[in-house]
Parts: structure tokens; C-alpha cells; sequence
């Protein structure tokens, strides 16, 4: 139901973008379509806590600890747990809507489409043959 209500902003934000909490920006023409981006806020709470691990400065340290603790010796429980903690907090949901240059028989098709953990919106518009790669 979530995903429908986005969907309908995306929408009705890429008709008329007025003075709005959602924040639109970057419609970009691009030679396969226009795309818009939009900063949506949300509010979420949540149950939380703050764990015991060690503060990891770059790369190598945070590699270290990922070994470390993905071993079947190290010890996970209830006694890692420092506290617990409730998070609350207004955060920023990405979204682009992008609509293409050249109608297509599969025009009426709407994909949402997300990104994993480690990736950001680069990910959906690859530098290599944009238009062949590229939502």
C-alpha cells in the first residue's frame, strides 16, 4: 500500500511541483527520457539499541571486524547490548521518476525498482552505454 501512495506522489509531483515538504529536483533531459528526482520525508520510529562494538576508522579496520565477527566463535547475545533505545527521526527517501523519450509498447508499465544497502542512485544509471544501461 506503501509503495502505491510513493508511486501517486512521483505522479502527481511530475505534473505540478509546488511548495511542498517533498523536495523535487535534477529534471534532467536525457537523450533516451527526463527523469525527476525527489527527497521524500518520512518519520519513522522504531525500537532500538546500542551495541558493544569497537569504532572502525577505514577500510581495513572495518574489514577486520566484519571477519571477526561473522566467526563462529564470537560471541553474540543479549550481553552485547548496551542499552536499549528508541529511534526517532524524519529521514530522506530518494526517488526518481523517469519517463521515456520513445513510446514503447510497454509505456503503460510502471517499475519500482530499489537499490541494496551498499548502492545509491548511481546504480541505476550505469556510466557504460547509458542508453543501452540505464532506467
Amino acid at each position: 500500500m506503501a509503495s502505491v501512495l510513493i508511486v501517486a506522489v512521483l505522479v502527481l509531483l511530475n505534473r505540478r511541483t509546488s511548495a511542498s515538504p517533498v523536495h523535487a529536483y535534477d529534471r534532467s533531459v536525457r537523450p533516451y527520457g527526463t527523469c525527476k528526482s525527489f527527497d521524500i520525508p518520512i518519520f519513522a520510529t522504531a525500537d532500538s539499541a546500542v551495541y558493544d562494538i569497537p569504532r572502525v576508522n577505514n577500510d581495513v579496520g572495518a574489514t577486520a571486524w566484519a571477519i571477526w565477527d561473522a566467526t563462529r566463535t564470537t560471541p553474540h547475545g543479549p550481553d552485547s547490548r548496551l542499552q536499549n533505545t528508541t529511534t526517532s527521526e524524519t529521514f530522506k527517501i530518494h526517488a526518481q521518476l523517469c519517463m521515456p523519450r520513445v513510446h514503447s509498447p510497454h509505456g503503460d508499465i510502471l517499475q519500482l525498482a530499489t537499490h541494496g544497502v551498499h548502492y545509491d542512485s548511481r546504480y541505476w544509471d550505469s556510466a557504460y552505454q547509458p542508453e543501452q544501461h540505464s532506467y
